[in-house]
């Protein structure tokens, strides 16, 4: 393998240790079995834009790089939160991501779930459950054992991490085609659009627009000069605007904006006003 940074998808099935060891990995993934889940994957997506990957079902990730179908997965549909949750049953799909899923059912998995987010390096991380095919109940019990699945995703990290062998998987990356579009439907198609100029955080108590927006950037840790190039604004604006926020929000420092902000966006996740920011 001459560049690890960018390897060829054929030359990875020669190097890639989901398929030099796949027990060891099968051994790791034993207690989400009991949840009834098959198979489990972790894709990351990388600041530059590449991909990597390691999991259970060597067989089916063969097929998956041999096809490149990491250019049609819905890991390319643009992301408006930080963390959500998807459920592979309810995703529209077009023709190219229905030969996928075919080809999943041929090794008799489906109803696949996935919890994505995105780490502090701006990487973009997808954890994928599936079940057995024809186990539609899973969806369910994805759902009821939310807090399971997240506590499984730090146990896996901590093995893939603490093993030599295993840990390069997160080295052998590929470069995802830049010219394929999101072969997802628009999340908005036909939903309605409306004007939000206030944002609650409690009944008598919200923040304007923009202020939301300052707080929000504030909360990725940009400074007041950065987003003032951001949302074109002048810095003297923008510390009005922190200081009707701390008013507002009955806040003496950034860092209590910021707790304000995540206990919002807490009970929030799904608001709009995310895709307006």
């Amino acid at each position: 393998m001459q560049n690890r940074s960018a390897t060829n998808p054929i030359n990875m099935l020669l190097t890639h240790p989901g398929f030099l060891y796949p027990k060891d990995i099968e051994q790791i993934c034993q207690p989400v079995k009991s949840l009834g889940i098959e198979y489990f994957s972790h894709v990351m997506i990388d600041e530059n834009g590449q991909f990597s990957a390691i999991g259970t079902c060597p067989q089916y990730a063969e097929l998956y790089l041999k096809k490149k179908y990491y250019n049609f997965d819905f890991h390319r549909s643009p992301q408006h939160q930080d963390q959500r949750y998807i459920i592979w049953d309810n995703i529209p799909r077009d023709p190219k991501l229905n030969e996928m899923h075919e080809d999943l059912k041929n090794f008799s998995l489906g109803h696949g779930f996935t919890i994505s987010y995105q780490d502090l390096k701006s990487c973009q991380h997808y954890y994928h459950f599936a079940a057995t095919l024809g186990n539609e109940s899973i969806n369910n019990s994805y759902l009821r054992n939310l807090d399971s699945l997240k506590m499984f995703i730090l146990y896996f990290n901590e093995k893939i991490n603490t093993n030599y062998e295993l840990k390069k998987s997160h080295d052998i990356k590929i470069i995802m085609n830049k010219n394929d579009k999101n072969n997802f439907h628009d999340e908005n198609e036909n939903k309605i659009s409306l004007p939000i100029n206030r944002i609650y955080f409690s009944y008598d108590v919200y923040l304007t627009l923009r202020e939301f927006q300052c707080l929000h950037w504030l909360s990725k840790g940009k400074t007041i000069e950065e987003i003032s190039l951001i949302l074109s604004i002048s810095a003297r604006t923008m510390k009005i605007h922190i200081s009707n926020m701390k008013n507002k929000l009955r806040c003496k420092s950034l860092f209590q904006l910021g707790l304000a902000y995540q206990a919002w966006k807490e009970i929030n996740m799904k608001n709009p006003v995310f895709s307006l920011l």
